[in-house]
């Protein structure tokens, strides 16, 4: 068949399928997006582009992007990243469509390959800010602080948090809900990195709020993960907190990454009043849930979240399991910020097992990978070095650096992180209802790689 003919077939059955689906349209917009997406391509292989083909593209990249965002907002990554870059493929680089874009293309890309998500987002930055688009400038820059902050260890937090801050007035000033939501989200997470618990709580719930008035389901439940975590770390005893994300979990039901981010937490939370069974079987309900997700950003989080419920647990061999596959996945995404905690997490539970020359090698990827100010990778490389100082006949170092760690942590509001040594450190023997599981490698898929979460060297 002829490409002219093909490419009429392609443009015909769109046609027909936006006249019989009519209101219904949204249910097949992928459908659509995919034979206007072919006519064009037809079209452009025929000869130069005319208005006729520049028209079909529009037509193509307007459902493929409206279908890739429906994706981001149920959180389907993977899709969402297929279509929204395919739609950006379709439009000139002037384009304000293309440009507007790009933002949600980079925040896809950023739940599994940081490096391209960069790229996407500075050039989201580069060219709203030639065509003047203020907001879309703004949204691009502030998601690119999470992503520059993941790979670059060189990169500044207090600039960046002066960056989010920024933003955050602006959008405020220009009453974008959506915009200050994405911006106090940033400026929380930041704190929270910091250990300024009560100043994150603050932002983060702000940014909760301005996600209601929008009706950004998605940014809502981002901010009430980091609020999750601020419960997990901060002062909030135990019993209280677990009562707040029961809480969570009532207003969000059938939510699953309200229930995933929150359900890692619990879990924990569970462990650290010692129901590790409690605990396991909040695990095993998140491994199902994320194992649906092409999202290995937050598989990582899960498998660490595991690591400590078995450390808590005192069973070192299968908190190694966990914390080794959640190794593996930010290693080939190299994400430095998420492995400069899990490196000493893991290092710690080789640790247990009386293996110090490991523990050693990841107590060295853990500095060399920490992005100054991130307090939790900053005290646990520490904390682990310092211990295996003190075996090596270097006690003097060891109790250095152990009291440069408590110095970190002592002006922040990190309860947890400040008491780490003493809360990780009890034998089995001292916790009830254990409900241990069979030690095992994680069995869970990287959707990025196909892997099954195996151990590799680290890089370098």
């Amino acid at each position: 068949m002829a490409k002219r003919e093909r490419a009429d077939l392609h443009e015909r059955f769109a046609s027909w399928l936006e006249n019989k689906a009519g209101e219904r349209i949204a249910e097949f917009e992928e459908i659509a997006g995919y034979h206007l997406a072919e006519a064009h391509r037809y079209r452009a292989e025929l000869g130069p582009i005319d208005e006729t083909a520049r028209s079909v593209a529009e037509r193509a990249a307007g459902y493929l992007s409206s279908a890739g965002r429906r994706a981001l907002a149920r959180w389907d990554v993977a899709a969402a990243a297929n279509l929204l870059s395919r739609s950006v493929e379709l439009l000139p680089s002037h384009d304000e469509r293309r440009v507007s874009i790009l933002p949600d293309l980079g925040l896809a890309l950023a739940q599994f390959d940081l490096h391209a998500a960069d790229e996407v987002l500075a050039e989201a930055v580069a060219s709203a800010h030639r065509i003047g688009a203020l907001g879309i400038e703004g949204r691009a820059a502030v998601r690119r602080i999470f992503v520059r902050l993941h790979i670059d260890p060189e990169e500044d937090q207090r600039a960046s948090l002066e960056t989010a801050e920024r933003y955050a007035s602006l959008f405020e000033a220009r009453r974008d809900d959506r915009g200050v939501a994405e911006a106090r989200n940033a400026v929380g997470t930041i704190l929270f990195w910091q250990g300024q618990m009560k100043l994150a709580a603050e932002s983060l719930q702000l940014a909760v709020d301005h996600a209601r008035r929008a009706g950004d389901r998605r940014q809502e439940a981002d901010s009430l993960r980091w609020l999750a975590l601020v419960i997990l770390e901060g002062p909030t005893p135990v019993d209280e907190g677990l009562r707040r994300l029961a809480d969570v979990l009532d207003r969000h039901r059938g939510d699953r990454r309200v229930r995933i981010d929150v359900d890692r937490v619990r879990a924990q939370l569970e462990a650290m009043r010692g129901r590790s069974g409690e605990a396991r079987r909040l695990i095993a309900r998140v491994e199902h849930l994320v194992g649906e997700l092409n999202d290995p950003v937050t598989l990582g989080a899960v498998l660490r979240h595991a690591g400590q419920v078995e450390m808590l647990a005192g069973d070192a061999e299968a908190a190694e399991a966990e914390l080794r596959s959640a190794y593996d996945i930010y290693d080939r995404l190299r994400d430095t910020g998420h492995l400069a905690s899990v490196a000493p997490d893991l290092g710690d539970a080789l640790y247990r097992q009386g293996r110090f020359d490991e523990a050693s090698h990841l107590a060295e990827v853990g500095e060399r990978s920490v992005t100054p100010g991130d307090l939790d990778a900053e005290v646990r490389w520490r904390q682990l070095r310092a211990k295996l100082w003190a075996r090596t006949g270097r006690a003097e170092e060891g109790v250095a650096l152990a009291a440069d760690a408590v110095r970190l942590v002592a002006g922040t509001e990190c309860d947890d992180l400040h008491a780490s040594p003493s809360s990780r450190s009890g034998r089995r023997s001292d916790w009830p209802d254990t409900g241990r599981r069979p030690r095992r490698r994680s069995t869970m898929r990287c959707p990025s790689t196909g892997g099954r979460g195996t151990w590799r060297p680290p890089r370098g």
